[in-house]
């Protein structure tokens, strides 16, 4: 069991209850939410010395109330996407590139809240890209600007330290530099093994088209012609990637955006016209060559906002 909380509609204030996880059979778990003023106590027993029964009294908590103003809640999200590019036709000096299309997959996660605001989000993440068959790492960082979805004001309440808290030992009380609580005149005998902060949230809704704009560095992963050196033109080296799109979460859980993105990638091949190197090392005998990528960049993911 857990303390969890009735949601309060139309004005309504929200309820404190308690969450009951009842096993039916082996493999069968049903759910019942109780308000927490109606349940008097649990009792625990079992059959055999020492299995006398146990009665916890289950009591609500104290109630404060934030004077702060609503929060924002699910503005921050982790999403994981598959990625397909199309770069066109391989236009590079010595062939480098590849065959039109390449894909792969990125984890992002935006954990900074309204930082930039309610329509402004930071994201940081990392991928992998498979590109004629090399695989490249990209870290990147994403700013989304949401163009507009609506949101409501939801009452929640949030349990502190936590939800499991029943007749606990210590007497847990708000700190004295939180001045945006105040208490509620609560009637009847309350538990003091917690308390719990009664407050409004924004919940924004699924239907939130937006607009990004990306970039970041490229790693290589290993494979044949992957670093600057050795190299005649190893000052030469860079690998990044900018790019800007438009994105749409379709439902709560799944994300799709379409965008342009511009990759500068790097591959050593041996450089038949280069002279031989005086020192007796093969250096001189390989060439940096730079492949710059056009591309379609279509991704399609799952996105768990909190």
């Amino acid at each position: 069991m857990v303390r969890t909380m009735i949601p309060g509609r139309l004005g309504a204030e929200a309820l404190q209850a308690i969450k009951f996880k009842i096993r039916t059979s082996a493999t069968v778990c049903r759910d019942s939410i109780v308000p927490a003023s109606r349940v008097a106590s649990i009792t625990v027993y079992s059959i055999g010395i020492g299995g006398q029964p146990c009665a916890v009294p289950i009591r609500p908590l104290a109630e404060y109330v934030s004077t702060e103003g609503a929060r924002s809640a699910n503005i921050d999200f982790v999403e994981i996407n598959g990625l397909l590019g199309y770069g066109g036709t391989d236009t590079s000096t010595r062939k480098v590139g590849f065959a039109s299309l390449y894909f792969g997959a990125e984890a992002m996660i935006a954990p900074f809240g309204t930082l930039l605001g309610d329509r402004l989000q930071l994201a940081l993440g990392v991928g992998v890209i498979s590109e004629g068959g090399r695989l490249r790492i990209p870290a990147m960082g994403q700013l989304r600007y949401t163009l507009f979805g609506g949101s409501s004001v939801v009452s929640t309440l949030r349990y502190v330290p936590d939800t499991c808290q029943f007749n606990a030992v210590g007497r847990p009380t708000p700190s004295s530099s939180q001045a945006t609580l105040t208490m509620r005149d609560n009637y009847g005998e309350r538990d003091s093994s917690a308390y719990v902060i009664q407050e409004d949230k924004n919940v924004y809704g699924s239907f939130r088209p937006y607009i990004y704009v990306e970039g970041g560095w490229i790693f290589n992963a290993g494979f044949e012609g992957a670093g600057a050196t050795p190299s005649v033109n190893s000052d030469e080296y860079a690998q990044y990637l900018l790019g800007v799109g438009m994105g749409l979460p379709i439902t709560d859980l799944i994300n799709v955006s379409l965008g342009y993105r511009f990759m500068r990638l790097n591959l050593r091949t041996p450089c038949p016209v280069c002279p031989p190197d005086v020192t007796g090392l093969d250096e001189n005998f390989f060439v940096l060559n730079t492949n710059t990528v056009h591309s379609v960049l279509l991704k399609v993911g799952v996105h768990f906002p909190w």
